[in-house]
C-alpha cells in the first residue's frame, strides 16, 4: 500500500513536471507566434508605407509628365498635389535662378494657401531665411518649433500657427540644388513622409532642370525665329533700300548733272553780272531793310571814294549829307511798305562837298517767297546834262534879253523912220 502511494505520488510529480514543461513550451510558442504576428503587422505597415510612397511617387510622376514642358505649370501642380498628399497646410515652391552668376537667387514659382504678404517681391536671397539656408545646406531641414512670427495660416475660423515646418531642397543626382519646397504642418511629420519627400525631390529637381532647359530652349527658338524673321525683314528692307538707293543714285546723278548745268549757268550769270557791276558807268546797288548796302557796283564805290567791300554794311548816312541821306532813307522805306517803285526821277546829291545830279530808278527787293527784303536801284549821273540845261537856260535868257533889246531898237528905228517920213511928207506938201 505504501509502495502504491509512493508510486502514485511519483506519477503525480511527473505529471506536474510534464505540465510545467508543457507550459514553458506553450509560452515559448505563444511568444514565437506573437513575434511572428508583430513582424507580420510591421511588414504590413511597412508595405503600406511603401505602397503609399510608391503611389505618391507614381501620382507625382503623372503630374510631372503632364506639365514638364512648362516650369510655371510644373511648379504649381507639383506643389498643390504634394501639399495635399502629405497633408501640409501651406507651401512655397522656390526655384533657383542661376542665369547670372553674379546674382544667384531663388524666385517664388508657386504657392499653396500662402498669405500674399509672405510672397513680397517674389525673390529670396540665398542667404535669406530658412529657405535660403536649406538651399545652401542642400539637406532636408525639419523645424519642430516654428517661430510665432514666421507663418500665420488664415481661414474662416481665424488665424493659426503651424507647429512643424519642413524645407525640402530639390537636389539632382550631381548635387545641384534647383530649388526649395517649404511645407507647413499642424501635426508631427512622420519619417515615411520625410522619406517620400526625399525620394520625390530628385525627380522634381530633374524635371525642373528639364523644364528650365525646355523653357530656355523654347525662348531661344522663339528668339531665333524672331531673329530670323527680323533678318528676313531686314533683308527685304535692305533690298528695298538698295532699290531706293539705286533710284536715289540715278536721281542724284541727274541732279548732279542739273546742278553742274545750273552751276555753269550761275557762273555765267555771275560773271555777266560782275561784268555789269564792274564796268557799267552807272551806280547800281542793293540794300537791306535798314537801307544798308549789300551789293554795289564799282562805279558807285568810286563815286563815293571807297572800295566795293568798304560800302557793304554802310548806308547813305556814311557818305552823303544828312538831309539827302534822310530823304533817301524815307523814300526807300515808302517803296518797301507800298511795293511801289520810283522810276527815272532826278535828284541832287552832295558828296564830299561837290554837287551831283543823278537820274534814279528804285524798286522793292522781293525774295523767292514774295517777302520784301530791301530795295535796289540804278542811278545815272546826269550832272553834265544838268549843267548843259542850266547853260542852255542861261543862254536862252541872254538870247531873250538880246532879242528884246533888238526888238526895242527896231521899234525905236521904226518910230524914227515914221517920224522922218512924216517930216518928209510935210516938206513935200510945203513945196
Amino acid at each position: 500500500m505504501v509502495a502504491l502511494v509512493r508510486s502514485l505520488r511519483h506519477q503525480r510529480d511527473k505529471v506536474k513536471r510534464l505540465e510545467a514543461e508543457l507550459n514553458v513550451v506553450i509560452a515559448q510558442k505563444n511568444a514565437e507566434v506573437n513575434k511572428i504576428t508583430d513582424e507580420i503587422l510591421q511588414q504590413r505597415e511597412q508595405q503600406k508605407v511603401r505602397n503609399w510612397i510608391v503611389e505618391g511617387l507614381a501620382h507625382l510622376g503623372d503630374i510631372i509628365s503632364k506639365h514638364r514642358g512648362s516650369l510655371d505649370d510644373l511648379s504649381k501642380e507639383v506643389l498643390n498635389n504634394l501639399a495635399k498628399y502629405v497633408n501640409a497646410f501651406e507651401g512655397i515652391f522656390a526655384v533657383a535662378d542661376t542665369d547670372d552668376s553674379n546674382d544667384i537667387h531663388l524666385k517664388i514659382a508657386a504657392t499653396y494657401a500662402v498669405n500674399i504678404e509672405r510672397i513680397g517681391r517674389g525673390r529670396i536671397e540665398v542667404d535669406e531665411g530658412l529657405i535660403g539656408a536649406a538651399f545652401q545646406d542642400k539637406e532636408l531641414r525639419y523645424v519642430e518649433s516654428v517661430p510665432a512670427d514666421y507663418i500665420k495660416i488664415e481661414s474662416g475660423l481665424g488665424q493659426a500657427i503651424p507647429l512643424k515646418l519642413l524645407l525640402l531642397p530639390l537636389k539632382a543626382e550631381d548635387g545641384t540644388v534647383h530649388g526649395v519646397i517649404e511645407l507647413a504642418f499642424f501635426n508631427e511629420v512622420s519619417e515615411s513622409t520625410k522619406e517620400f519627400l526625399t525620394k520625390v525631390s530628385g525627380a522634381i529637381a530633374l524635371n525642373i532642370q528639364a523644364a528650365s532647359l525646355n523653357q530656355k530652349t523654347t525662348l531661344l527658338l522663339q528668339q531665333s525665329k524672331e531673329h530670323t524673321e527680323e533678318l528676313r525683314a531686314q533683308e527685304e528692307e535692305m533690298r528695298q533700300n538698295m532699290e531706293e538707293l539705286e533710284a536715289t543714285q540715278e536721281q542724284i546723278s541727274r541732279q548732279m548733272t542739273e546742278l553742274n548745268e545750273l552751276k555753269e549757268s550761275l557762273e555765267k550769270e555771275k560773271y555777266l553780272f560782275n561784268a555789269l557791276m564792274d564796268n557799267l558807268p552807272d551806280a547800281i546797288y542793293f540794300k537791306d531793310k535798314q537801307s544798308k548796302f549789300i551789293r554795289v557796283s564799282k562805279y558807285l564805290a568810286d563815286h563815293f571814294g571807297a572800295s566795293v567791300d568798304a560800302l557793304i554794311g554802310k548806308s547813305d548816312f556814311d557818305f552823303q549829307d544828312e538831309a539827302h541821306a534822310r530823304l533817301a532813307f524815307e523814300d526807300e522805306k515808302n517803296i518797301m511798305n507800298t511795293r511801289t517803285p520810283k522810276i527815272d526821277f532826278v535828284e541832287k546829291e552832295v558828296i564830299n562837298g561837290e554837287e551831283h545830279w543823278v537820274s534814279t530808278t528804285k524798286m522793292p527787293l522781293i525774295n523767292f517767297t514774295g517777302e520784301v527784303v530791301g530795295t535796289f536801284g540804278v542811278s545815272s549821273d546826269v550832272t553834265k546834262m544838268k549843267k548843259l540845261e542850266k547853260d542852255f537856260e542861261l543862254k536862252d535868257e541872254t538870247l531873250k534879253k538880246e532879242e528884246k533889246a533888238y526888238e526895242d531898237k527896231i521899234h525905236q528905228l521904226e518910230a524914227t523912220v515914221k517920224s522922218k517920213e512924216a517930216e518928209i511928207k510935210k516938206l513935200m506938201k510945203k513945196k
